[in-house]
């Protein structure tokens, strides 16, 4: 494990240097090329993803359309918690955004490690309250707000989403075609 991914999971809790070699053995890294799944539709979720570099998108398919739901940049982690939980197939794909690196740990091993570890079961949680809060943020940004106003809010928020996700995907995450975006980018 690097010392960036180190640093992650060290601001989320104080890690024993034992727990810090038990995660370390136990995480898988991978290089994603843009495209490159993580998770398919139809897949069970079994790993939580944390992103070094690049990003991840998750996004469902509509009637042939893909609809973007959520975007991981680096630092965060990104999952499926219903179907990781339960066992169901996922109804939303986890791919690369750009070509990217992420480490992937097993749920279950997460979870049999939290049982062994202390400060290992205060990470987990702490990863699992993140993904709730920030899917809980991008829940609400999304039901809350109007298109024209999800844009302005990420414009003040969030400007690396606008600098880096491409055109269409970040119309399909606001809720809005491609021209409609382009109108509102032109009106600033």
């Amino acid at each position: 494990m690097n010392e960036k991914i180190l640093e992650y999971f060290l601001q989320l809790v104080p890690l024993s240097e034992e727990s810090i070699a038990i995660l370390t053995a136990n995480l898988e890294h991978k290089t994603l090329e843009k495209g490159e799944a993580v998770l398919k539709e139809g897949q069970i979720c079994t790993d939580v993803y944390l992103v070094e570099k690049g990003y991840l998108r998750t996004y469902y398919n509509k009637d042939g359309i893909e609809i973007n739901i959520h975007f991981n940049f680096e630092g965060t982690f990104a999952t499926y918690l219903k179907s990781s939980k339960v066992g169901e197939a996922s109804a939303f794909t986890i791919e690369a955004g750009e070509k990217s690196e992420v480490w992937i740990l097993s749920r279950q091993k997460l979870v049999d490690l939290s049982l062994l570890y202390p400060d290992i079961m205060l990470l987990s949680r702490r990863v699992i309250s993140r993904i709730l809060v920030d899917t809980s943020a991008n829940n609400s940004l999304l039901r809350i707000y109007s298109p024209a106003e999800r844009y302005q809010y990420i414009e003040k928020n969030n400007p690396q989403l606008l600098q880096r996700v491409s055109l269409s995907h970040m119309a399909s995450y606001l809720g809005m075609t491609r021209r409609t975006l382009t109108r509102i980018r032109g009106k600033k």
